[in-house]
């Protein structure tokens, strides 16, 4: 869950907001949030091989924060670019 709300708010945040200060904080806090619903929603699934003290589970969650913060980065540049460009007549 933690990687679709990474690209999804990554890739929107990149193209609708134009301060990068801003994108940044917007993708943090949704995946953050994300996280802390996951969190203490997967303890309660059957699921008997899973814990939160995995640490896999948790080494794995800043480099996707990093995917969704690059996504919003790249994507906003992309987007500056594009204004830039004259129409082609």
């Amino acid at each position: 869950m933690t990687l679709i709300a990474a690209i999804i708010f990554g890739i929107a945040t990149g193209w609708f907001v134009s301060s990068t200060r801003r994108r940044l904080w917007i993708t943090t806090d949704a995946v953050l949030l994300v996280l802390m619903i996951q969190s203490s929603v997967l303890p309660l699934t059957k699921k008997a091989n899973f814990s939160l003290s995995d640490p896999g589970y948790w080494a794995v969650q800043p480099f996707i924060l990093l995917l969704g913060l690059l996504l919003a980065i790249g994507v906003g540049r992309l987007r500056g670019r594009r204004a830039k460009v004259p129409a082609a007549l």
